[in-house]
């Protein structure tokens, strides 16, 4: 175990703890109580100093820490000296304060962590329009590829991600979006459809309009015998490479040059990529091949001018399943799906919409093959497989058949500094990610979400090496998640916890006189047998995880 792996492990954790523990000491001293320790780490202590009245020391157990108070312990008197000063003499709100700290230093800590990576960000993809899904608002409101989003609702728009804070939770509420296209600015009217989205801890309604930034790649599809393209020798999914000697990147640089050398009437070079198959034991391999064609729009014989024949790839089928239920409906590489019982697909995420709602139930599928149409009947696969987060075998249906296009980049631009902005998306994000991590945990202790999902020591220390090396920003996302869920976990309502504390003061507040000492104790009993119960479950549950999970 190097010291690559093992420090991130040491900066998470350590540096949680020491949160954690400094929203305790700190409420304390606000509060005059004395503070003995303040201890990173259980047991025999490492190294420390001391400052004024307090202890400062790295300990040996790194499984948490603490920050010993005077009078803590009901059996040790206070010296004289320290009358007053010690924690179970203060009111029962003040020691309630006193532990509700460490659990809200960890939530609020997140908060500076979203905040110095948001405002770290000198670069971000930019808000230009890369495609546009077709039948969504977007397209209906006339949004085209290549448009540069600079206003929506009034604010500037710097990076693509600027975009969701206003369209995500405005399902349905008309938006105003100035864009600029060919160097002019055109104010566009645009409602975001309400789309459902869900994880395994919830179902929201958000709005979405149908655009990616990411252009698509310039595969295209030959509708049929008889068109320009199919007498040249192009083919469906062919990718685009040169048109007239001119190089193309994208599908609408690739669909707009071949239609304008088509209306010129005369003849023309295209050069494209073709996948060719190569076997390799079980394994097709495809090796991409250049192929140089003449395009001729005109009929040499007849003289009458051909239709060009080619659009998006979008819906032609790039890979089938061996033994799936496309592949025993007859789909093959190259077919163009068309309709879904009856309803016309307009793109590859209408398919994958269309039959996760149909489910196990047989559909008709309408297709295209060398220009023809005809109707299948098909039933999707289904499959048994294991649900992770509710633990149970869940059914799943699948059609075996894939396509839509590739996609190419998104343009990357300078951002500027804009500190309020980054202080709203880092509350916005804490809030956030909090809702969710309550949810689940809620999920939990009510069964909803397996126990198995629950880690200990291994998988955390898996999680800080795996952060650590996607690098300091993604590493500091994963810090404030854990601290969130420290934070929340804390607050639950167990003896020995924070929460229970915080609940322990609540009621002496309620009842105006301490609960007695036997309560106490027995309490402490039951909260450390369910915290040693819960230790053990995820530890367990950490080797079946990494050691047994195949």
């Amino acid at each position: 175990m190097s010291s690559s792996h093992i420090l991130p492990v040491v900066v998470l954790l350590g540096g949680l703890i020491f949160v954690h523990e400094l929203g305790h000491f700190l409420v304390a001293k606000a509060f005059r109580v004395k503070v003995l320790t303040f201890s990173l780490g259980f047991g025999p202590r490492i190294l420390g100093f001391r400052r004024g009245e307090t202890e400062y020391r790295l300990s040996l157990l790194p499984l948490g820490g603490y920050v010993k108070m005077a009078g803590e312990d009901p059996n040790h008197p206070l010296p004289e000296e320290d009358r007053g000063r010690g924690f179970l003499e203060q009111p029962a709100w003040k020691r309630m304060l006193i532990a509700l700290g460490g659990p809200a230093f960890n939530l609020i800590f997140p908060i500076l962590v979203y905040f110095v990576v948001f405002s770290a960000q000198t670069e971000a993809v930019a808000p230009v329009v890369g495609q546009v899904v077709p039948g969504m608002p977007a397209a209906e409101a006339g949004l085209r590829p290549g448009d540069r989003i600079v206003e929506l609702e009034g604010e500037r728009i710097h990076a693509f991600q600027d975009l969701r804070r206003h369209i995500d939770p405005n399902p349905g509420r008309p938006l105003r979006m100035v864009v600029e296209r060919d160097g002019e600015r055109i104010d566009l009217r645009i409602t975001p459809a309400v789309v459902e989205e869900s994880d395994p801890i919830e179902t929201l309604q958000v709005g979405k309009i149908g655009i990616i930034p990411n252009p698509a790649a310039p595969v295209i599809g030959v509708v049929g015998p008889g068109t320009a393209a199919h007498e040249a020798g192009l083919r469906s999914l062919d990718r685009i490479a040169r048109v007239g000697g001119e190089e193309v990147r994208t599908l609408e640089e690739a669909l707009a040059r071949l239609e304008k050398r088509h209306a010129a009437g005369e003849p023309f070079e295209v050069v494209a990529l073709r996948r060719e198959s190569l076997a390799a034991g079980p394994l097709d391999l495809g090796i991409p091949r250049a192929v140089k064609v003449r395009v001729v729009p005109v009929d040499p014989e007849t003289g009458e001018r051909r239709e060009l024949g080619i659009e998006s790839g979008e819906l032609y089928v790039s890979r089938v399943v061996a033994g799936s239920a496309a592949a025993q409906a007859g789909i093959a590489r190259g077919t163009r799906l068309v309709a879904i019982d009856g309803e016309p697909l307009r793109s590859w995420q209408d398919v994958e919409t269309a039959r996760r709602k149909k489910g196990g139930e047989p559909f008709a599928l309408t297709v295209r093959v060398d220009g023809e149409e005809r109707t299948l009947t098909v039933a999707q696969a289904a499959k048994t497989q294991m649900d992770e987060v509710q633990g149970r075998p869940v059914t799943v249906y699948t059609l075996g058949a894939f396509g839509g296009l590739p996609a190419l980049p998104a343009a990357v631009e300078p951002v500027p500094f804009r500190p309020l902005l980054s202080a709203e998306m880092a509350l916005s994000s804490t809030w956030d990610v909090t809702r969710k991590i309550a949810l689940g945990i809620g999920k939990l202790l009510t069964g909803q979400i397996a126990f198995s999902n629950v880690g200990g020591p291994i998988q955390i220390y898996d999680v800080a090496t795996k952060a650590a090396r996607q690098g300091w920003e993604y590493f500091l996302h994963t810090m404030a998640l854990i601290s969130i869920n420290l934070g929340l976990l804390n607050l639950l309502p167990v003896p020995v916890l924070d929460g229970g504390h915080i609940l322990q003061s609540g009621i002496e507040m309620v009842r105006r006189r301490p609960l007695s000492m036997r309560t106490r104790e027995l309490a402490n009993m039951v909260g450390l047998a369910m915290l040693l119960a819960l230790m053990i479950f995820a530890m367990r549950n950490d080797v079946v995880r990494y050691f047994f999970s195949g």
